[in-house]
């Protein structure tokens, strides 16, 4: 929760798309989520599937190791998923530099996280374990899947 907030935050500063006026308005009795409950729920079931995957290779070492890699890679999750949550109708990768509180938000949340994983205090308090290079081998292309086609319009050129 405390990784995912600043990103969820520095969203709202993510600047208009241009093209913003040349699309149709939405109904005024159309849900919010129109058109995206698909990508949200492919969302929900790609990142529980990763997380499980990662508990269960960690758990060839340890269970502190499981639950690690298992959370690293929820949050690696989220915070490459809020780049799909920018716009449903662009790329994830148009305009991914331009806010720059979402950089840094997804930076502030990284180091946090690198925190929890490395600083002794917050491992003992937190019980997590160091990765090694395997588990971040393992925690990473499956923290990528947040890019995933199907969960955004990963393509776009609007």
């Amino acid at each position: 929760m405390v990784t995912g907030g600043f990103p969820t935050l520095a969203l709202g500063l993510d600047p208009p798309n241009p093209s913003v006026m040349e699309q149709k308005p939405r109904r005024r009795d159309e849900h919010i989520f129109h058109g995206i409950s698909d990508q949200i729920i492919m969302a929900g079931a790609i990142a529980a599937a990763a997380t499980s995957v990662a508990f269960v290779v960690g758990l060839g070492s340890c269970v502190e190791k499981a639950r690690t890699m298992a959370f690293t890679t929820a949050v690696l999750f989220e915070l490459f998923f809020v780049y799909n949550c920018r716009s449903p109708r662009q790329s994830v990768f148009n305009g991914m530099f331009k806010n720059r509180a979402l950089l840094a938000s997804v930076g502030l949340s990284l180091v946090l996280q690198l925190a929890v994983i490395y600083v002794p205090v917050l491992q003992r308090l937190l019980k997590t374990a160091p990765l090694g290079i395997g588990d971040w081998m393992v925690v990473l292309p499956l923290s990528l899947l947040a890019l995933f086609p199907l969960l955004g319009n990963f393509w776009s050129k609007d």
